[in-house]
Order: structure tokens, then C-alpha cells, then sequence
């Protein structure tokens, strides 16, 4: 069984590329049929990916936040993939000046074929043994009026406990926090092709667009995490379910040549960071997860009881990390 790769990379917006690659398999062979296919990529010089995307039948993604990444279509247990080529998605920063990549592209694939209803499938695993080399060009970012500083919403978000699991266990609770945080936002109105993200395997850092109307967004975004995480979870045991922290701030930022710059966006870390939430995840062993708000956040916009959520289901807490010379008072959602 063989393949075909192409790939291109154009911008999306003034500040990211969208490089897209296009399989095309073969045919099966007559009485199997392709039922997953897992694509491995890696950009050389190193660029890291902000996002993966894909068609319907993408079963999950990892590397987001890295140089080295993999998209997986389909299911062992599942039905036949689709025939037709597919476009797989990765959003890059772009820089102020273009640059030309190396890409190499590896694909594995398991076909399946059951010759009679009630016999279990068989499955036979496929490795093209020659992987793609191409070469695409990053283009350059476009300095536009958002790389003026603005007040940003920052949120971040962490995996309790994430390596209790194996790589196939790991892949999953990835695809579950993505999924978790971005339904969090379209509940909250948030237009997700407008946030940008930073991800690290059991982690997700997001700056929200600006302009956003906080004193609805805020408490919608806590509602919507609370409503996603309870599907999420919905029929699991303990050991797969999700249990996250998720701090929130907000702050002047401004985007510099290697990320962003502003308070905002340390204190967001420090307070997920921070033994303060670490300890209430811990001890509320019924919740799947808990939100610490920054002083700024809480004194601008929560404590004003704006519909959606009481100040009152906040607790005031100390935020001390001596090594990081951070030292701050904050506020913590349990829910229930």
C-alpha cells in the first residue's frame, strides 16, 4: 500500500500560516478496507505548531506546541476511512521574514477485513517505508495594528496528574482538553479562529481576542468549562477521567519576536502554577476541576456580580512562589 504527500503553506492571518498537507492513498486492497491512518510530520528548522486541524474522520491530534507532530484518522474499532485525499492542518507563526522548511512526512495505516459477520476482524498494520521530504516556505508575518498593546483576556489550563498515563491514554486526554476548553469558549461567544494558543502536551495557554465584553464572557467561560468537563467525563473511570486547573488574568499585552509580552501572561502561569489551586483540585476529590481568577480579574470584573456567577462562590487565597518572586492575592472558584 502506497501514498501520495503534498503539502503548501500560506497565510491565514498577519501573524500565522496555515501549512497543509494532502494525503492521497491507494486503494485497498479487495476485501480490506483502510480503517486508520496516523500522520507523522517535522519541521526542520525547527517551527512550533500552534494548532492541528483536520477533516471529520480525525481522531485525534499531538506535538501542538512542538516541532514534531502527528495527526490520526479513524478508529481500530471503526468503519472504513474514506477513499479520497484529505487535507491535514497545521497553524504556524510566521515571522518577519519568510523561511524556507524542510518537511518530512511518515505514514502508517491498518486495514481491517472481517470475512464473516459474527468473526472478529482482522487487522493488518501498514508502515510506507519511505517517508516524504518536501520543501515549503513560511511567508512572512504582516505587522498590522495588532502588534500594538492591547488588553488581553489570558487563560490557561493543566492536566492533573497527566502522566499516569500511557502515549495512546496521553494522545486522548489531549484531544479531551482541547476539546473541553474550546467548547468552554464557544459557549462563552469566543470566536476560536481569533484566539491564538500555546499548547505543551497536558497544557493549553490561550490569549482571547480583544475587545471581548468580559462581564458576560467571563462567566460564561467559567459555565461553559463546568458543562464541558461534566460531558467530557460523562461514563468514565476514574483512572481516563479529566480533571484540570484553570487560572485566568488579564492585562496590557504585546506581541514581541518570541511570544507575547505582559504581566498577564506570567501571573496566568504562576497562578496555575500556584500550590494554592494544586491543593484545591487535590482535596475537592468530587469536582473535575477549579479556577483561580488574578486579583486584576476579580476586582475588575467578578466582584461585581455581573449575571452568570456570584462573587460570593469565590475565596480569597495567597499566591506565594518564593523562586519565582512572585507573591500575590487571588481568588478561587470550587464548583458545588
Amino acid at each position: 500500500m502506497n501514498a501520495m504527500v503534498t503539502a503548501n503553506c500560506v497565510p491565514a492571518t498577519d501573524s500565522r500560516a496555515i501549512l497543509t498537507v494532502t494525503l492521497t492513498p491507494e486503494r485497498a486492497d479487495l476485501g480490506w478496507s483502510r480503517v486508520v491512518t496516523h500522520v507523522r510530520a517535522g519541521l526542520s528548522p525547527s517551527v512550533v505548531v500552534a494548532d492541528l486541524t483536520g477533516p471529520e474522520t480525525l481522531s485525534s491530534v499531538s506535538g501542538i506546541g512542538e516541532s514534531t507532530f502527528s495527526w490520526t484518522l479513524g478508529r481500530l474499532d471503526g468503519p472504513a476511512l474514506p477513499t479520497e485525499a484529505v487535507a491535514l492542518q497545521a497553524f504556524l507563526p510566521m515571522e518577519s521574514s519568510p523561511r524556507e522548511l524542510d518537511l518530512t512526512v511518515r505514514v502508517d495505516m491498518s486495514f481491517a477485513r472481517t470475512r464473516l459477520p459474527l468473526l472478529r476482524r482482522r487487522l493488518d498494520h501498514h508502515h510506507v517505508p519511505t517517508p516524504w521530504r518536501l520543501c515549503v516556505v513560511l511567508p512572512a508575518g504582516r505587522r498590522s495594528s495588532d502588534d500594538q498593546p492591547r488588553v488581553r483576556l489570558c487563560m490557561a489550563a493543566d492536566i492533573e496528574h497527566y502522566s499516569r498515563f500511557g502515549n495512546p491514554e496521553a494522545m486522548v486526554a489531549q484531544e479531551r482538553l482541547l476539546q473541553v476548553l474550546r467548547r468552554a469558549r464557544a459557549h462563552a461567544g469566543v470566536e476560536e479562529s481569533a484566539v491564538i494558543t500555546e499548547g505543551a502536551g497536558d497544557s493549553q495557554f490561550a490569549i482571547l481576542p480583544e475587545n471581548l465584553d468580559e462581564a458576560r464572557v467571563v462567566p460564561l467561560l467559567i459555565e461553559g468549562l463546568a458543562h464541558a468537563m461534566r460531558d467530557v467525563n460523562r461514563g468514565l473511570e476514574n483512572h481516563h477521567r479529566l480533571r484540570i486547573r484553570t487560572a485566568m488574568d488579564r492585562g496590557l499585552l504585546t506581541p514581541s519576536v518570541n511570544g507575547w509580552v505582559g504581566t498577564a501572561t506570567i501571573a496566568v502561569h504562576r497562578l496555575l502554577d500556584s500550590p494554592a489551586l494544586r491543593s484545591a483540585l487535590t482535596a475537592n476529590t468530587g469536582v473535575d476541576h477549579v479556577v483561580m481568577a488574578s486579583r486584576t480579574l476579580f476586582k475588575d470584573v467578578l466582584r461585581h456580580g455581573y449575571p452568570g456567577i456570584s462573587p460570593d462562590a469565590f475565596r480569597e487565597v495567597g499566591v506565594d512562589i518564593p523562586g519565582k518572586g512572585f507573591s500575590e492575592q487571588a481568588w478561587l472558584f470550587v464548583p458545588g
